[in-house]
């Protein structure tokens, strides 16, 4: 089994953790984590996209930013890249799209001109500059909020989260570069206090209705917990439902979430929820024992299927949480596949 403590407080930000994540993805130790339900189990993990430039907006109130964000299908960067430089997004070019995302994570890092200049404009202040200017025109409900950070931590050394007067962070006035962090610290502690706080919720729902969903281990706004396989389309529900649809309603996040899961720690397998389907992708390797655990209680139409080579590259092995760096050079069957939610045969012995 998977035992982990948890670390609310334990930097700065307040970013949470939990040593169960010191444990790399992609080696062989993570094949040994096994469910404490044998082969009844499996392992489900799930991040946010994008959590910090989608708290950042929501801390900022930008709204332009906020509308894109709720767009699962729009790529944020490009629409972004589009305004700094004033042209159709089909116009974009990839370096434009490079600097609108470096831009962006530039701000919400508090990184410096001579910094971003030094790495994506040759060194020239004056060209960071326009960047920098041209992110803040397109998107000025940002630099507003930034501006009254700063001022905040000016007077009182503290800055405040999405959760206001509940919670303040200390920015060490004392200390150079207290207004890098009193723009971080916000978005980084209010990312990670969400997502443990929708983690928690979905977890006494679970216990309330009796559904198999344990957690087991929370790094920053990515999440990994245990189901029980007869109560697997629920345990999915509930925490979309929590993670995703409470944290709209309730702190106005336009949050996304990605899942996937496996039969030990390394996982490995995409799932993509649809209202009746679900899409899933991975190396055999991972998909079938997931798939075999899903049709041992399940039944479900497979309407779509289609298995081609793919070869495992450097990059690879940081997409996902797969433990495919043993593999990287190799061609190995990879399978994208659709099927109809898979509904319980009988729950018998197995719901006991």
């Amino acid at each position: 089994w998977a035992i982990t403590d948890y670390i609310a407080i334990g930097t700065d930000t307040h970013r949470w953790s939990s040593p169960y994540h010191t444990i790399p993805s992609g080696t062989e130790v993570r094949d040994l984590y096994e469910s404490r339900w044998g082969s009844e189990g499996l392992f489900i993990h799930y991040d946010y996209a994008q959590m910090e430039v989608r708290v950042l907006a929501a801390l900022a109130k930008e709204e332009k930013l906020l509308q894109l964000l709720l767009d699962p299908k729009a790529d944020v960067h490009l629409v972004t890249a589009s305004l700094i430089f004033n042209i159709p997004p089909e116009d974009v070019q990839t370096y434009q799209r490079r600097y609108a995302k470096s831009a962006t994570f530039a701000i919400l890092y508090g990184k410096s001109l001579h910094s971003f200049a030094t790495t994506y404009t040759a060194g020239s202040i004056e060209q960071a500059q326009a960047v920098f200017d041209a992110y803040f025109k397109a998107f000025p409900g940002i630099d507003k909020w930034i501006k009254s950070m700063h001022r905040l931590a000016d007077y009182s050394g503290k800055v405040s989260t999405l959760f206001h007067e509940h919670d303040y962070l200390d920015v060490q006035m004392n200390e150079a570069g207290y207004h890098r962090r009193a723009q971080n610290y916000p978005v980084q502690s209010s990312a990670s206090s969400l997502a443990a706080i929708s983690a928690m919720r979905a977890f006494r729902e679970a216990q309330a209705k009796n559904i198999r969903l344990i957690p087991i281990g929370f790094t920053h706004d990515a999440l990994d917990f245990e189901v029980h396989i007869a109560d697997l389309p629920q345990a999915l529900d509930l925490i979309y439902n929590s993670a995703v649809q409470w944290v709209r309603e309730v702190y106005q996040v336009p949050v996304q979430i990605d899942f996937e899961l496996g039969t030990t720690g390394n996982l490995g397998v995409e799932l993509v929820r649809k209202d009746t389907s679900w899409e899933m992708s991975g190396f055999d390797r991972y998909l079938d024992p997931v798939l075999e655990r899903i049709s041992s209680v399940y039944d479900y139409e497979l309407l779509s299927r289609e298995q081609k080579s793919k070869r495992v590259n450097l990059e690879t092995i940081f997409v996902g949480r797969a433990a495919m760096s043993q593999y990287v050079g190799q061609e190995l069957p990879f399978t994208e596949m659709h099927i109809s939610i898979p509904k319980l045969r009988s729950k018998g012995d197995i719901y006991e």
